[in-house]
């Protein structure tokens, strides 16, 4: 850790390596993986996590949310193909083409708005088309696809690569949405089959997910995008585990106070927790500017020592206090999981989403980014 921070959050750079190639071993050879990087890589350092794939081949296709994380993908020096996911409005289309990315179209003006700003910087931009089957987000409509493609293929700026939907019920495990992400998927082959009759050649198509990629293998066409598992962590609990997967990040903090307090006396704002004995408090240096969330209050823990301590009163916005019993062997300057393994203790991501009432991605994405991320490489 730095002398200048306090906290420390680590990443396994191996451990995503190992889930690419585990989600590869299952899809097979013959189909690609898009590496979802957007949001900094969920937390973990898009830069870091791209340049580790770029350098393994672990995965064929980076995938972004935006221009500006292509541009910074570019800048750092990745040269492998980028998507940007979502619509690229027409103010940042010069900056996306000049990135050498690949674009999302989903309609008719998108398309000829690309074309001509490509045309204008004397490039072709390779495209694929995003078709609404049911997430009701972005994407033409299934029965629009066909004419969106024949468009395409008459701008000469412009080239089709490839075609993609969204499943947003992949996730879950009840029946009638089983029975509904099963109807989309068949609708997009549909649609794959009639856009790839009309240009007469085949195109890239994909639509797997995190969670389709682990439920749904006829989800996984020619390529798969997985995001949130690449990281280690299933999309839901439900999910099913066909993939044996190693979660890359641990969040650490410090010990930076003690001190003994008397039965009834009270902890933090509002004083929401009063101690039922005497104990002791250790104060910790983190809080909700760092990515600790306030609903942690009185229902957090923390690990020192090997050992589980539970999170007392409202979290600050810079300091936790934890109870540590009246005769603990802690120390000011002790290491302090937040996340992560000590011992044989863990506090799992996916325990902060249940206690949170959220999910992985946004714990993870939630992670200030001013907290120094430190890499273990592969052989660490």
């Amino acid at each position: 850790m730095t002398q200048e921070h306090l906290n420390l959050v680590r990443i396994d750079l191996g451990a995503i390596k190992s889930n690419l190639e585990a989600i590869k071993e299952a899809i097979g050879p013959e189909r690609q993986i898009l590496a979802m990087v957007k949001g900094n890589a969920y937390g973990h350092g898009d830069l870091q996590v791209a340049q580790m794939i770029e350098d393994t081949g672990c995965a064929q296709v980076l995938g972004v949310a935006c221009p500006s994380e292509a541009q910074g993908l570019r800048a750092g020096g990745i040269k492998m193909p980028i998507l940007i996911l979502t619509p690229t409005i027409p103010a940042n289309l010069e900056t996306a083409i000049k990135a050498d990315v690949i674009l999302s179209v989903c309609g008719q003006r998108e398309a000829l708005a690309a074309g001509q700003v490509a045309a204008k910087l004397g490039k072709c931009v390779s495209v694929h088309i995003k078709v609404d089957t049911g997430m009701g987000r972005v994407g033409v409509p299934p029965e629009g696809a066909v004419e969106l493609a024949n468009l395409i293929e008459q701008q000469p700026s412009l080239k089709l690569e490839g075609i993609m939907t969204h499943l947003p019920s992949s996730d879950s495990i009840a029946g009638d949405e089983i029975s509904w992400t099963k109807k989309q998927i068949a609708r997009f082959a549909q649609v794959v089959a009639d856009v790839n009759n009309a240009i007469g050649r085949k195109i890239i198509a994909h639509c797997a997910n995190s969670a389709a990629v682990l439920a749904h293998p006829d989800a996984w066409f020619d390529m798969v995008r997985p995001g949130v598992m690449i990281y280690g962590y299933k999309p839901d609990p439900a999910c099913p585990s066909t993939i044996a997967l190693k979660p890359a990040m641990s969040m650490f903090s410090k010990v930076i106070f003690i001190k003994k307090i008397p039965g009834g006396q009270s902890v933090s704002y509002g004083r929401t927790w009063k101690a039922d004995f005497p104990t002791t408090v250790a104060t910790i240096g983190v809080g909700y500017a760092d990515g600790y969330n306030r609903l942690f209050s009185n229902k957090g823990r923390v690990l020192i020592k090997g050992r589980s301590y539970p999170v007392i009163g409202r979290v600050c916005m810079n300091m936790i206090m934890a109870d540590v019993g009246a005769d603990p062997d802690i120390s000011i300057g002790d290491d302090v999981v937040l996340m992560g393994r000590d011992g044989d203790q863990e506090i799992t991501c996916e325990e902060w989403a249940a206690k949170l009432g959220s999910i992985p991605y946004e714990v993870t994405c939630r992670i200030d980014a001013r907290i120094p991320r430190q890499f273990l490489g592969l052989n660490d």
